[in-house]
């Protein structure tokens, strides 16, 4: 399995020792990420006492608050945590975001309203203000929901909660046309603008939505889809939208948007309001049921067997309504996953991931051939696109935005988790044009870079911060100025800035990592894990169209740790130190009195490729 490069997979016993003359920042993220919970509370009460980074404190407070209320189920913590942590220095927006989330999950959704106005209000940058945002119209949007997968019809709204909902609307719409392609911002649009009855606003939001990570939606699954949604939405409104909302609802039923199929039904009567409830109702049942294994399973409590039954329990719920033809046949965990396949284009697997039992649930939005070549090996693939997702496995809900499991593949199919790749490009632009953030983020490179300098004098091969964070910066302004030097400025820019950063996570996690899979696995060799995962590696840095970007995943807290991802990193990290001893006087600027590891963001894209085709055994022996 891929993850993403938003934060490396952690986990294993060997990490502890790996990390023991750490900070308490690397400690700390190294913990969580291993689902070591205990770890990552002592290690970022360290950071909170004596840490003066502030990113390193901001984190430390968001996952200790994480911790606190969604696996602690402790909310008197956590707002302890989060009332300490809005006086860190521009963070209240930020921190008030996270209580507005933690209120919603608890069902106060007025405080949630309130805490979200009040981040909006504070807000000193474009990412605070669509974070708010997003806050402000789900308070608005979930309950209403609530009510309406358990078949009620919600009370029209009073005229403060609609004044907010229609600002909510339009801002977020500004915002979305101004930066389109953020799942989140886009998700929170098109439901917003479900509730209010705008179908201008809800197209807008469709089509920033599927902007990246689905090719061409003139053909393919979302080509239907998004035909009807251009020709109905404009002209849409409760008041008028009746003729189209039967077509509206099974369009967007067919883009995997059901809560927002569910709305528009509701507001209409659609004959198919039944199923369409019991759909909406049975994948948020699926939904809860999974968090709160996941929960436990944070916590050592691990009921696989009841969590199973619970799920198959709703099925039995969802299955009379699924409008049979014919005779309703006998249920069984294999028959639903076939029939929500066929209609609602589910994918459900229960599997192991990481060691452990887990769900990845979603509908498919892509689903094309696709065609790899290596070193002079292809291979002829389907490549199925998810999104839609009830549960993207137990890792991506521990690290709740952190990291995320990103896709698949076995010698003939690759899987990706759309929403994980689709997001991030709009923080991508932001940190490296917005001058706060730049600066704050160089001071924060400064410090840690000092740090791992000293690290290395005794552990030449670690986790050390600045590396990743160095390749990143790096690797994003290597994009930008390559776009301002063919002339683009003002949205033009920006626009081609969040394509192709966009598009080069995705060929290099999913198409260049998971094709080096199928290829070896057709192939015939290597068998083990962590050699399948160096491999990968190796190709990704060798094929990616952004090396400096593709190494990030690679250079982060997981080196020490016994899983295949954490042992192929350390293979790659080691390989690439003995590289560089190997060909110091290519290096430009490199100081062999220094350790050289920390030293990696030296190198540029040709020596990367090179450093990486020097350990590939499929690219000697070409």
């Amino acid at each position: 399995m891929k993850y993403l490069p938003l934060l490396m997979v952690i986990g294993g016993a060997r990490l502890a020792a790996a990390q023991s003359g750490a900070p308490a920042f690397v400690r700390g993220e190294s913990a969580f990420l291993a689902a070591d919970i205990a770890g990552a509370e002592q290690a970022f009460r360290s950071v909170l006492a004596s840490d003066t980074v502030r990113n390193h404190r901001v984190q430390a407070t968001r996952v200790l608050a994480t911790i606190a209320w969604r696996i602690r189920a402790d909310t008197v913590a956590a707002s302890r945590l989060l009332a300490e942590g809005a006086r860190i220095q521009d963070a209240k927006p930020l921190i008030d975001v996270e209580r507005a989330r933690m209120l919603m999950a608890n069902g106060n959704f007025t405080a949630a309203r309130a805490m979200a106005l009040s981040a909006l209000a504070e807000s000193n940058s474009m990412a605070d203000s669509a974070g708010a945002l997003v806050a402000l119209v789900e308070s608005i949007a979930d309950p209403r929901l609530q009510q309406l997968r358990r078949g009620e019809r919600p009370a029209a709204m009073d005229s403060a909660t609609l004044h907010f909902l229609h600002t909510g609307v339009m801002q977020l719409r500004t915002i979305v046309r101004q930066n389109p392609g953020q799942t989140r911002l886009a998700k929170a649009l098109i439901m917003a603008a479900a509730v209010a009855g705008d179908g201008p606003s809800l197209l807008d939001g469709w089509r920033s939505y599927y902007l990246i990570g689905t090719g061409d939606t003139s053909r393919g699954l979302l080509h239907d889809p998004r035909r009807v949604l251009e020709a109905a939405l404009p002209g849409y409104g409760h008041a008028a939208g009746t003729p189209q909302a039967a077509s509206i609802t099974k369009a967007l039923m067919d883009s995997r948007l059901f809560d927002a199929a569910l709305v528009v039904a509701a507001a209409t009567a659609d004959a198919r309001l039944d199923e369409i409830i019991h759909y909406a109702r049975f994948l948020k049942g699926v939904q809860l049921a999974t968090e709160e294994y996941y929960r436990q399973l944070a916590l050592g409590k691990t009921d696989t067997t009841e969590w199973r039954r619970k799920y198959l329990a709703l099925g039995a719920v969802l299955w009379p309504h699924l409008g049979w033809t014919g005779a309703m046949p006998r249920l069984d965990r294999v028959r639903l996953a076939s029939e929500l396949d066929a209609r609602f284009g589910a994918y459900v697997n229960f599997g192991v991931t990481s060691g452990y039992n887990d769900l990845h649930f979603g509908h498919r939005v892509v689903d094309e051939r696709r065609q790899i070549t290596q070193y002079g090996h292809s291979a002829d693939l389907r490549f199925v696109a998810l999104d839609g997702m009830v549960s993207d496995g137990f890792q991506t809900w521990l690290w709740d935005g952190r990291a995320g499991h990103g896709g698949w593949a076995t010698k003939d199919l690759i899987i990706q988790v759309r929403p994980e790749y689709a997001d991030g490009t709009l923080d991508a632009w932001s940190v490296i044009t917005d001058s706060t953030r730049r600066a704050l983020r160089n001071r924060e490179i400064a410090a840690d870079s000092a740090a791992d300098l000293i690290r290395a004098e005794t552990t030449p091969v670690a986790y050390f911060p600045s590396v990743a964070d160095r390749m990143q910066r790096d690797g994003q302004q290597q994009l930008l100025d390559s776009l301002s030097s063919q002339g683009l400025a003002g949205t033009a820019l920006e626009a081609a800035y969040e394509r192709l950063y966009g598009d080069a996570i995705q060929e290099t996690s999913i198409f260049v990592h998971e094709g080096r899979h199928a290829i070896d696995k057709r192939l015939g060799s290597p068998t083990a894990g962590a050699d399948l995962e160096f491999n990968a590696k190796l190709s990704e840095l060798a094929f990616s169209p952004r090396p400096r970007l593709a190494i990030t995943a690679m250079m982060l807290g997981n080196l020490g740790d016994n899983t295949p991802h954490g042992k192929a990193n350390e293979r790659v990290a080691r390989g690439l130190l003995a590289w560089m001893e190997a060909h110091t006087r290519d290096i430009r600027g490199a100081n062999v009195r220094l350790p050289l590891l920390p030293q990696l963001p030296l190198l540029n894209d040709a020596l990367l490729r090179a450093a990486a085709a020097s350990m590939d055994p499929m690219a000697r022996i070409r």
